[in-house]
């Protein structure tokens, strides 16, 4: 069993349009995903204050830690 625990969401047609331009515009020539788009605004728009991790990398990667972890 994995100890991460990720759930659904939809979202409008124009919402979804603007995070697939939004993955274009964060990292471009770099294909983000979805969801790794939309924790990158929800950690840019609100910080990591509600994240549980206190500032631990917890082993995992993907383009936004890889980016913020190259500045």
């Amino acid at each position: 069993m994995t100890p991460y625990k990720f759930r659904t969401v939809s979202l409008n047609q124009n919402t979804y349009d603007k995070v697939g331009s939004l993955s274009k515009t964060i990292a471009p020539g770099i294909n983000l995903s979805f969801a790794s788009t939309i924790d990158y605004a929800v950690g840019k728009l609100i910080g990591d204050t509600l994240d549980g991790s206190n500032g631990k990398n917890n082993g995992t990667t993907n383009a936004y830690t890889r980016k913020e972890a190259s500045k």
